[in-house]
């Protein structure tokens, strides 16, 4: 069992940023889910408005999921380390919480890029 439980605290100061595949616009999320930034370089200008405002609320979803992914860990690291039941605290983050797994994840974010930006 590790003692050192993660500290909530450094976990708040964390970035969770996502960017388009071309990396002309990207948004982050900090470390209590709320979007704290968002980046646009040159060629994301040359977006229509709708255009822009639809890769920016795709991205600001994908941020957030990143940071619940990241919420999950946490979680479950400190449950671990804090020497409780961590099939629970598992089984809390899926049913209660919806926290999605680093898969999951990996999966929607693949998901929307084949959405937006087909082969």
């Amino acid at each position: 069992m590790n003692n050192t439980a993660p500290d909530i605290e450094e976990f708040y100061t964390r970035e969770f940023s996502v960017y388009n595949p071309p990396g002309s616009v990207g948004v982050s999320c900090n470390g209590r889910g709320l979007v704290s930034a968002v980046m646009l370089d040159q060629d994301a200008l040359e977006l229509g408005p709708v255009e822009l405002g639809q890769e920016l609320v795709m991205l600001g979803r994908l941020a957030r999921a990143k940071y619940r992914v990241a919420l999950r860990l946490f979680t479950l690291a400190a449950a671990e380390a804090e020497g409780r039941n961590v099939e629970r605290a598992d089984r809390m983050c899926r049913r209660v919480q919806k926290l999605p797994t680093p898969e999951e994840y990996a999966d929607m974010e693949s998901a929307r890029f084949a959405d937006r930006y087909p082969a």
